[in-house]
């Protein structure tokens, strides 16, 4: 799969836990289901980080991004992203 490039706002995601989330275009969450893709490679600023596609009714599709990851990578809360992303070559990898 070729990269998808997309923009995006950093922004709170409603639920129990209240993480912090990338909501996914329409156009490019359905690509990546249309081609059985739920784990992907995110490139955030330069930086290439593992996540998994999630979803709900009241936000859409997402990706969760950690508040320790945003610091890491200089982004804030609010703030507009250009990014890609494509399947995860090695989908069952777990980092520790």
């Amino acid at each position: 799969m070729s990269p998808l490039k997309f923009e995006s706002t950093v922004c709170r995601v409603g639920g129990a836990m209240n993480p912090h989330g990338i909501p996914v275009p329409d156009e490019i969450s359905q690509a990546l289901l249309d081609g059985d893709t739920r784990r992907v490679v995110l490139e955030i600023k330069g930086q290439e980080v593992r996540r998994g596609l999630q979803g709900s009714l009241e936000f859409g599709c997402y990706f969760v991004v950690g508040l320790g990851l945003l610091k890491e990578l200089g982004v804030k809360d609010g703030e507009r992203l250009s990014l890609q992303v494509w399947a995860d070559p090695n989908p069952d990898r777990v980092d520790v």
